[in-house]
C-alpha cells in the first residue's frame, strides 16, 4: 500500500461472525477500534505524516499498530503449520503477560485484514517473539501470510486478555485445547513448569485429527519429562497405526465421557479451553453438564 493511498475502512463483521459466547474483545469490539484506528491512520496520510515504527512507550499498543520485522520461518513439522519469529528492537520483551494475546493486520490490496494471535514464546523472552500460524488452503489472511518472507514488516497491535495465575493457587490445571487452541497455552505451561516452586498438576487434553497433525511434538515431548505434566491426546481420525508407546490416547474427539474420565473434579481446579468456536461451545456444554462451575472456567 502506497503512502499517499488512503487504505479501506474495515469491513464490518457479519452476525454470524460473532459466536455468542462472549468473548472478550468480540470481533464486533475489534471492528470498532479498529474503525478508530483507521480515522487516525487516513488523518495522518492526508496531513503527509508517516507512522513512526515505535513511539516512547511500551513495544506493544492496544489502540496504534506497531511494525515487526520478520526474521525467522520455521515449519513445525505438521502439513501447513509454519513458527513466525519476529524481531523485538533493541532487545525489549514484548510486554504480555500470561494468556494475552495480539492482533495481526495485513492488506489485502487496500483492504485490511485482522487477525488474533497468541505468541508461543516465553513472555519474559527478549529480542523476539514467536507466532504459531495454520495455514488454510482457502483463508482470506492465510493468502498473505504466504507471501510473507524474511524482512517483512507486519502491523501488531495489543495486548488483549490475561489469565490471573499464582503458584500453587490449584490443585489441578487442566487444559482443554484443539489445534492452534495450544498456542495461548504455550507460554502459561512454560512458566508454571520453569517454576520449581510451583506444585500444581497439569493435564494438557490435546485433541487433534490425527497423530501426525499433533502440533509442537518435541515441546510436548520435553514437558513430559516433568513429574507434574501429562498429556491426554485425543484423536478424531486415526486408526491406531503409527501411534507411539507409552503415549495416552484417545481414538475420537473430545466427550462428555473423555473429560468425565480425566477430571477429578473433587480437588481445587480451573479448566482452561481453547478451540474453534464449535469445540469451544462443545466443552463447555459437556463442562456444564458435569456441572463444573463458570468460574471454574476460563476460555480463550
Amino acid at each position: 500500500m502506497e503512502i499517499d493511498e488512503l487504505p479501506e475502512k474495515p469491513e464490518k463483521p457479519a452476525d454470524s461472525d460473532c459466536c455468542g459466547n462472549g468473548c472478550v474483545p468480540c470481533v464486533f469490539d475489534l471492528y470498532e477500534s479498529d474503525v478508530k484506528i483507521w480515522e487516525k491512520e487516513c488523518l495522518r496520510i492526508k496531513e503527509g505524516k508517516q507512522t513512526e515504527i515505535f513511539n516512547q512507550g511500551p513495544i506493544l499498543c492496544t489502540d496504534e499498530y506497531r511494525q515487526f520485522e520478520l526474521i525467522s520461518i520455521v515449519s513445525d513439522d505438521v502439513q501447513d503449520v509454519f513458527i513466525y519469529r519476529f524481531q523485538i528492537p533493541n532487545y525489549q520483551c514484548l510486554g504480555l503477560k500470561l494468556g494475552q494475546h495480539v492482533i495481526i493486520r495485513c492488506y489485502d490490496g487496500v483492504y485490511p485484514v485482522i487477525r488474533q494471535y497468541s505468541p508461543i514464546s516465553d513472555i519474559n523472552q527478549s529480542g523476539f517473539f514467536d507466532l504459531l500460524i495454520k495455514i488454510y488452503a482457502n483463508g482470506r489472511l492465510s493468502q498473505l501470510i504466504k507471501q510473507w518472507q524474511i524482512g517483512t514488516k507486519v502491523d501488531v497491535r495489543g495486548p488483549f486478555n490475561e489469565f490471573h495465575y499464582k503458584p500453587n493457587l490449584y490443585d489441578q490445571l487442566y487444559i482443554v485445547c484443539m489445534g492452534t487452541g495450544i498456542a495461548p497455552m504455550v507460554p502459561i505451561i512454560t512458566s508454571i513448569l520453569d517454576n520449581e516452586n510451583d506444585e500444581v498438576i497439569l493435564k494438557l487434553i490435546f485433541g487433534c485429527t490425527n497423530y501426525s497433525n499433533i502440533l509442537l511434538k518435541k515441546q510436548l515431548n520435553e514437558w513430559s519429562h516433568f513429574w507434574n505434566f501429562t498429556v491426554v491426546y485425543s484423536l478424531s481420525n486415526e486408526d491406531g497405526t503409527g501411534c507411539h508407546y507409552g503415549k495416552k490416547i484417545y481414538l475420537h474427539r473430545i466427550s462428555q465421557d473423555l473429560l468425565q474420565t480425566e477430571l477429578d473434579l473433587n480437588k481445587k481446579y480451573k479448566i482452561l479451553v481453547c478451540g474453534s468456536n464449535s469445540f469451544t461451545s462443545d466443552i463447555l456444554k459437556y463442562l456444564n453438564k458435569l456441572r463444573v462451575p463458570d468460574t471454574n472456567i476460563h476460555r480463550f
